[in-house]
Order: structure tokens, then sequence, then C-alpha cells
């Protein structure tokens, strides 16, 4: 009967990891609050430069932090997740950011984000080329080019990839010079089976367990 209970323990401790499973976090600052600017404020981050924590400003170019009250000579979108955005090349420069990610082996991720041109007549509209790469070759076939004409509010963009081996994987953003491109608000969401699914399987399981004492029980009479 001990044992029973424990086994039960056991079946139901890994249905929970696994519906607790369903989205991981794993990119650091993802809506570039970090650091805390004063409203109607920016900065600028150059070469080797790090934005909070995560993001790291590759060779060339200068990245820009956006606070949502800052407005100069530009339209600038408003934030879709708390009060700060990156704005990739300072002055429509190409720039590229960039973040290391520790992701396990065989797992499908979905990497969401928000892109935006500026609102007025700035630039020729956003481009972000996407990579990501695993010991320095792109796993997507390279980078991913996604667009939006001018003026353009930002709007939610994806990107699917699967990871073959576990280790460090580098998320890399480029902006390849004449192009106002704003992004926010990145998610990193891993597909792992559906809840009902997980929860079917679970009571199976649990359904088992209690079930084969009574057999046992049976038999020896």
């Amino acid at each position: 009967m001990f044992r029973t209970r424990m086994v039960l323990v056991f079946v139901v401790g890994i249905c929970a990891l696994t519906s607790a499973s369903a989205v991981r976090a794993q990119l650091l600052n993802p809506s570039f609050e970090e650091p805390d600017l004063a409203s109607g404020s920016f900065d600028f981050y150059g070469p080797g430069q790090t934005i909070g924590n995560g993001w790291i400003v590759g060779d060339g170019g200068y990245i820009d932090v956006i606070t949502d009250d800052h407005n100069q000579s530009a339209s600038w979108p408003d934030p879709t997740h708390g009060d700060q955005f990156a704005y990739i090349g300072d002055s429509l420069a190409a720039a590229n950011v960039f973040q290391d990610i520790i992701l396990p082996a065989g797992t499908t991720y979905q990497l969401t984000f928000d892109l935006a041109s500026f609102l007025n007549s700035v630039g020729n509209g956003a481009r972000l080329d996407l990579d990501i790469l695993f010991n320095g070759n792109s796993i997507i076939g390279g980078p991913t080019v996604f667009t939006l004409p001018v003026p353009h509010d930002f709007a939610a963009q994806s990107q699917d990839f699967s990871t073959g081996s576990a280790g460090t994987y580098r998320l890399v953003l480029t902006q390849p010079g004449g192009y106002g491109t704003m992004v926010d608000n990145f998610r990193l969401i891993a597909n792992v089976p559906e809840p009902c699914a997980s929860i079917l399987i679970c009571v199976v399981l649990i359904a088992g367990v209690a079930y084969r004492p009574r057999l046992r029980a049976a038999s020896s009479h």
C-alpha cells in the first residue's frame, strides 16, 4: 500500500511538471526595459556594450533604447510591452544586436516579437534580418527578413525553429542600413504536448497504478 502511494505521488509530480513547462521564458530583457530610463529620454549603445541583461551590441552601428514619451524630429510608435523599445541603427545606420540563449536539444520553439517603422516619412520602412545560430551556423537556413512599410505601428511577427543539440544558441537582429527599425516584446515559447493530452496520459497512469493492487488482491483469493 505504501509503495502504491509513493508511485501515485511520483506520477502526479510528473504530470505537474509537464503542465508547468508549456511556456518557458528563456530571453533576458525581452522588452528592453533595462536599464530603466527616465520618461521622455533615450540612450544609445555602441559595439560591445550591453543593454541591461542579455543583449549585446555587435560590430558597427548603435542601438537606441527609446521611452514612450520621447519625441524629437521623428514620430515614434508606442511600446507594446512596458514603456521602452529598441531602435536598431541610430540615424538609420546599419547595426546589429544579439543575445545568447541556452536551450535543450530536441525542442521546437516559436519566437515572437513586435516590429514597427517610423510613423512619419523617415527611412525606407522597417527591415529586420533575424538569424539563429548554433556554433556559428544558421539553423533556419540564413536570416529571415521581416519588413514593414512606412509609416507602420508595431505589428506581431514570428519565427519557428528547432534545436538539434543542447547548448548555446545566438539570436541575432540586424538592420542593414537605411531603415527605421523598432522592435519590442520578444517572447520564446516551447511547443510541448497540449495540456489536455498530458492530463489524459496522467489519468491513465494513475488509474493503472491504482488498479494493479486490486488485481493482486483478487488473485490471492
